[in-house]
């Protein structure tokens, strides 16, 4: 993997779910790191755009809520780094992490 720490720090649920990403020990030189989610047992990853306006190169934690993405309590979801290096795009780029939204 391209980004070899990647976890969820904290987790909430019930109306405004909200997760919060932290990665680091990456290589200096990726040129890209996108964040992407997908409820678990679909194929269908979408990219999570918000993520590119904190410049997840240079920063190392992102919160994610209800407005970045469709985030229903009860479901998880899983989340993944997508990393580009020398023009090779990894996916993923990281640990894939399961997450489950708390109902309250």
């Amino acid at each position: 993997y391209m980004v070899k720490s990647f976890y969820a720090d904290h987790v909430t649920g019930a109306s405004n779910p909200t997760i919060k990403f932290i990665w680091y020990d990456f290589l200096s030189d990726l040129e890209v790191i996108k964040l992407e989610y997908k409820p678990q047992g679909t194929s269908d990853w979408q990219v999570i755009n918000a993520f590119a306006n904190i410049n997840p190169l240079t920063t190392n934690t992102f919160t994610l809520d209800s407005t970045m993405a469709t985030l229903f309590p009860g479901t998880t979801y899983q989340f993944r780094l997508v990393t580009q290096y020398d023009g090779i795009v990894y996916a993923p780029g990281s640990v894939v992490l399961n997450i489950t939204i708390p109902t309250a």
